[in-house]
């Protein structure tokens, strides 16, 4: 009797022991299932950008781990220690272990696997989303650029508007280079065959201790406005008078833009001593009656340095695009994109892209759509950007080998033609409905391109315009109708001199001197 109550006593334990090894295994799958769709609500809201390949590993990894923890939890609750059993028990043990235990362990798996199917139906359609919607926006992008373009023809074929009276004339002393559109002078220019002339005319003198960087022209009041190395805002006349120096005090500008609509200038603003605790800046100029002021600044402290800026949307917001370079980050070399307008401006930017793998060193808006943009960098590559898509460039030009092979230090774009060059010494022309390969290669001067600037188009798109190009051996202008380069003669004394920013204005092209001084040229066909 006693033996027949310590076998009762036994047996009852053992099937406590199963129910407590199946609710323990019960609440383990429930906070794996939990984890699990967790994982996968987190994987379906991520942006398509999330996805690159080291995030996709985490998470498989993620995965990977909770499923293999939860079955080893699983293994080990129904494990069996043969210490708690006889001989005589042990197959009964198996047996109630088959009856009870097993079945639960593989329902429990099995609805583990339902998850994982769960999680890679996410991943696929993710996946497929990602895949689809640059296609989608590119194409809507390269239909927006035909129809502008379409347009922009049109406008060409339309009747010519009638001569300036004498009281529009330009003013004496320089002939109207009409910004970016056809003019005599630009007319004359562009014929194929025609002489292309390049007169030394002025040089203005204000910037001391280093280069001059950045030159913009403000047509409201017909002034050019330089930078430098020395922290320097100069304001001249048309005639070459300083009328303006603002001294920024810790910053200077490697890079400036103006918005026309707003009449502010942006500046990327560099600190002057490395050893400064000040931080990069991205500085806002307001025009006041007391002449430009810094109205207003974006505080970058994360960036090391930012190195150009551009304003890409100039007449239906202010919208700024900037090449940053974060250390912090795993891909420091980003483009971010702020909205002026916005009341949480500094909260940093509204957009940030991610797709270059090395220093970014120039950015250019479309002037003929306000979405579209391009960057050049170290990585070798130029790209195309299309704000609608927020997270992936929609081009990079010459991907199937016929882009740059070295680093590109400048693009412009000018009516539906992009320009770009760089170190390999060649000024490269593009259509952006055909990225595949450039409409034109043209070598300039048998030296590095450091900067490039449009003054007219004509023709073809990418096949016909003026362009000047500054390299390490000079200033030159080209004529893409017949690929003409006309090489500047040297100033006297300064031979060398090479500009790191180019302008034109109704008054002729100016460029910042890596000496300090800005020069004026006055480039006419005869």
């Amino acid at each position: 009797g006693a033996e027949t109550g310590r076998r009762g006593r036994r047996e009852r334990e053992r099937r406590e022991s199963m129910v407590k090894i199946t609710l323990e295994n019960r609440e383990a799958f429930q906070d794996v299932e939990e984890r699990l769709n967790n994982a996968v609500q987190d994987f379906v809201e991520k942006p398509a950008s999330w996805l690159h390949g080291s995030q996709r590993k985490t998470l498989r990894g993620k995965l990977s781990q909770i499923t293999t923890c939860f079955l080893q939890k699983v293994k080990r609750n129904t494990r069996l220690n043969d210490d708690d059993w006889s001989d005589d028990d042990e197959p009964e043990a198996k047996r109630v272990k088959q009856e009870r235990i097993e079945p639960e362990d593989m329902q429990l798996k099995s609805r583990v696997e339902d998850l994982k199917r769960k999680v890679h139906a996410a991943s696929r359609r993710v996946k497929e989303h990602r895949q689809t919607l640059p296609s989608k926006v590119v194409d809507a992008t390269r239909e927006s650029l035909a129809a502008t373009n379409n347009s922009f023809q049109a406008s060409l074929a339309a009747p010519a508007a009638p001569a300036p009276t004498a009281a529009a004339a330009a003013p004496a002393g320089g002939d109207l280079y009409s910004l970016k559109q056809p003019s005599a002078v630009m007319e004359a220019l562009l014929r194929p065959g025609a002489p292309i002339n390049i007169t030394h005319q002025k040089t203005l003198q204000n910037h001391a201790g280093g280069p001059a960087f950045t030159l913009t022209w403000d047509a409201d009041q017909r002034n050019l406005i330089s930078t430098g190395k020395d922290g320097k805002v100069c304001s001249w006349s048309e005639r070459g008078e300083l009328v303006q120096t603002l001294q920024v005090a810790q910053h200077y500008a490697c890079g400036a833009d103006m918005n026309p609509v707003t009449r502010t200038i942006f500046m990327a603003g560099v600190k002057k001593d490395p050893n400064d605790t000040a931080e990069p800046k991205i500085f806002m100029l307001g025009r006041t009656q007391q002449g430009w002021r810094v109205t207003d600044s974006i505080p970058r402290p994360q960036t090391k340095i930012v190195a150009s800026v551009k304003c890409i949307d100039k007449h239906n917001g202010n919208i700024v695009a900037a090449c940053e370079n974060q250390p912090s980050l795993s891909n420091p070399h980003i483009i971010t994109i702020y909205d002026i307008n916005a009341s949480n401006m500094s909260q940093g930017p509204v957009q940030a892209y991610y797709d270059h793998t090395d220093f970014i060193t120039c950015v250019a808006s479309h002037p003929m759509d306000k979405d579209v943009f391009f960057s050049g960098s170290r990585d070798n590559t130029v790209r195309m950007w299309d704000r609608r898509v927020r997270n992936n460039c929609v081009a990079s030009m010459g991907a199937g080998g016929e882009g740059h092979t070295s680093m590109v230090t400048c693009v412009d774009a000018f009516n539906n033609t992009l320009l770009s060059a760089g170190i390999e010494k060649v000024l490269f022309t593009w259509d952006p409905r055909n990225t595949a390969k450039p409409v034109l290669k043209i070598a300039v001067n048998n030296g590095a391109v450091l900067k490039v600037s449009a003054a007219a188009t004509s023709g073809n798109i990418g096949a016909g315009g003026i362009v000047a190009v500054s390299s390490m051996k000079g200033l030159s202008v080209v004529r893409l109708q017949d690929q003409a380069v006309t090489k500047a003669v040297g100033i006297p004394g300064r031979e060398k001199a090479a500009y790191h920013d180019l302008a034109w204005t109704p008054y002729g092209l100016w460029g910042a001197a890596d000496d300090g001084m800005v020069d004026c040229f006055d480039v006419k066909s005869a």
